[in-house]
């Protein structure tokens, strides 16, 4: 019986070895412990790390917190009146009529032959609105430009809102931060064409975008919103 034994002992102890060794090629393979997949040897699996979505700047200078920044000159001057306390008024805002404000600049550097002014919720990087085609004689905007995506007033002037926000339409929206405070920049950009050459049905970004690409000259003004539209009425629910 004891070479039976002896076998039986061998054969056991040659398990065991091979189990020890399985066990140390498998650790080898992952050195986290953790274990992984096949092709990950000798590598941690990737971490997640999901872009930043906060783009909130500083006010100073031109660095608006989104790629397609102002590469102009700033060389002109925006002026708006009603930005004069650094906040928004609620008729320029969602709060109130959300009309646009009367603006004006100085003219553009030699060879520029129209004008745009986009207004930007810096935080978002989001074009609230953008009129583009301004004659260059026209160095100012009246105040509660008119809805319509051609106006008479500057004549041959264009303008659309973001449609992702505010829906179709091509009039002036201006901030509604719910609350929040964001800051808000409007823009004048001197183009060196009469006209923008734009694909069909364009998005405001990809306007600014242009715009901060051909422009010769731009000049803006700041001013912060925490606008939140006003309840509606009981009475007036279900409709617009």
């Amino acid at each position: 019986m004891r070479p039976f034994r002896h076998a039986v002992s061998s054969f056991a102890i040659l398990i065991l070895a091979a189990g020890a060794l399985g066990a140390c090629s498998s650790s080898s393979g992952s050195p986290n412990g953790s274990g992984g997949s096949s092709g990950d040897a000798g590598t941690d699996a990737p971490k997640d790390t999901p872009a930043s979505t906060d783009t909130q700047v500083s006010d100073a200078g031109f660095d608006y917190g989104f790629a397609d920044g102002p590469t102009s000159p700033a060389n002109m001057t925006l002026t708006v009146p009603a930005l004069a306390g650094g906040t928004f008024p609620a008729e320029n805002t969602c709060a109130g009529a959300n009309t646009s404000p009367a603006m004006s600049w100085t003219a553009g550097p030699a060879g520029t032959m129209s004008y745009a002014v986009v207004l930007t919720d810096t935080f978002q990087g989001a074009a609230h609105w953008v009129i583009w085609d301004i004659p260059s004689s026209v160095t100012s905007l009246p105040a509660a430009l008119p809805n319509g995506a051609v106006l008479t007033d500057p004549a041959g002037a264009k303008q659309l809102h973001k449609i992702e926000f505010f829906g179709s339409g091509s009039v002036y929206r201006g901030p509604c931060p719910m609350g929040a405070t964001h800051t808000y920049v409007f823009e004048v950009t001197a183009v060196p064409t009469a006209t923008l050459a734009l694909g069909p049905a364009p998005h405001t970004e990809q306007i600014r975008g242009l715009l901060q690409s051909v422009g010769i000259g731009h000049g803006d003004a700041m001013a912060t919103s925490n606008a939140t539209p006003p309840p509606v009425d009981a009475g007036d629910a279900g409709g617009q």
